[in-house]
């Protein structure tokens, strides 16, 4: 090569690195993660107001309550199926086909939940479709994450490819703020038998909204260029099982860790202030916005940060803080101490973005080009259903066996550890090229 072509050569690769990152990219990889958790605030909500009356009426109350609450965690145990499915062929003919596929099929499943019919009307049928909608919905849910981030990765300048794919994790924390939002106007302009009979229909109805103007942006949007240049995987699924089974297994711990503690702290902690410790709604929510919002801020800074100090270290300190402030949570907790519980909310979410911030780099440096989307989305599902999926459940369960509030900061902590230990049996990949 003679030295004008390696020129024009090292001057193409310098532009690459360093090209910005087309903020209709931003735009998509955020509407999908706002879209997700708003539905998953929304349908928690709803079904644990009204679904047990609409679809499980024959059931005693409690049993009632049960099946609802099993139709939500039927979403979280498709995830998995949804990564592993949408990863593999995401990494055989393309990100953008498959993510419009997951984006057409969220669509029709959340749009469909607020059409459904009831027991009523339509007998056995009403709940089984629930079930399938919701299985759906998980599916396509499973893929939606991977996909959007290695459309915001894979198209970043090395140096702050950190600080981009916090866009697709804010969406995460903003949806279940709009969501709560929208509940509380249609709540607040009807009445309580009007929103049973079709009031809880709107907030499904109007997600069409967000989903046409991510539709609209990811139509836009091209491969990214390391996809489009590297030779595709024949069975990428199969590959990335075989080679890089330790590295999914490590990040199914650390966002276990992550996904454990956001939902004790968003689903478990809101109800336990309220039927337990005698807390109002209005500080039960005040609690979860003081969460939201430092984990928003430190998801943003935990990211830009990773960019200069490295995935593991910034990663690390997240899990660290959550392990402190687990027992400091539920002591505020037994004390009956709001000003405590904000407090300790609030290091919960910094805890949370610390960790949540830095994935979508991590995650993708992690892994080769060839099964890309599988690896991240196989290893994040599997984490959201082992920690997410489980933790609330699971400290309702102590507090049920010891009788005593303050033995829940334990499942935190072995929580934190896991992450811990999933966290250092990965190697860190700042700076690292994608191109491989």
């Amino acid at each position: 090569m003679d030295v004008t072509a390696g020129a024009r050569l090292n001057g193409a690769q310098a532009s690459e690195h360093e090209a910005k990152l087309p903020k209709k990219v931003v735009i998509a990889g955020f509407v999908s993660t706002f879209t997700e958790w708003y539905d998953f605030l929304v349908y928690g909500t709803v079904a644990a107001l009204v679904f047990n009356q609409l679809f499980f009426p024959k059931l005693d109350y409690v049993v009632g309550v049960l099946a609802a609450f099993s139709t939500f965690a039927v979403g979280f145990i498709a995830r998995p199926v949804g990564g592993a499915f949408f990863g593999h062929f995401g990494d055989r003919v393309g990100r953008k086909k498959m993510l419009i596929v997951t984006l057409l099929l969220m669509a029709l499943s959340t749009f469909g939940i607020g059409l459904l019919p009831t027991y009523e009307t339509a007998g056995i049928a009403a709940p089984i479709l629930l079930v399938i909608l919701r299985f759906l919905q998980g599916i396509s849910l499973g893929g939606e994450w991977g996909g959007v981030v290695l459309l915001i990765v894979e198209q970043s300048p090395t140096r702050s490819r950190g600080g981009n794919g916090v866009w697709v994790q804010i969406g995460g924390y903003l949806g279940p703020l709009a969501g709560t939002c929208v509940l509380a106007v249609v709540s607040s302009l009807i009445t309580t038998e009007q929103f049973v009979a079709w009031g809880w229909r709107i907030p499904f109805l109007i997600s069409i909204l967000p989903l046409a103007v991510g539709l609209y942006f990811r139509l836009a949007m091209d491969e990214p260029a390391v996809f489009k240049k590297t030779k595709k995987a024949a069975m990428p699924l199969v590959e990335v099982l075989r080679e890089k089974l330790s590295a999914i297994a490590g990040i199914s711990f650390m966002h276990g860790a992550q996904s454990a503690l956001l939902f004790i702290a968003i689903v478990y902690v809101p109800g336990h202030m309220k039927n337990m410790a005698g807390f109002t709604t209005t500080s039960a929510s005040v609690a979860v916005l003081f969460m939201l919002v430092a984990a928003v801020v430190s998801t943003v800074a935990s990211g830009i940060l990773s960019d200069y100090i490295g995935r593991r270290l910034t990663i690390g300190i997240g899990l660290v803080v959550g392990a402190l402030v687990a027992y400091p949570l539920f002591w505020s907790l037994g004390a009956k101490d709001a000003s405590s519980v904000y407090l300790a909310m609030f290091f919960a979410g910094v805890s949370c973005g610390f960790i949540y911030g830095p994935e979508p780099a991590f995650f993708s440096e992690l892994f080769p080009t060839r099964y890309r989307f599988t690896g991240i989305s196989l290893g994040a599902q599997m984490g959201a259903v082992l920690g997410g999926a489980t933790a609330p459940i699971l400290a309702a369960l102590i507090v049920e066996w010891t009788g005593n509030v303050g033995s829940v900061p334990i499942l935190i902590v072995v929580w934190q550890i896991v992450g811990l230990l999933g966290l250092l049996s990965l190697s860190e990949t700042k700076g690292k090229s994608l191109d491989f």
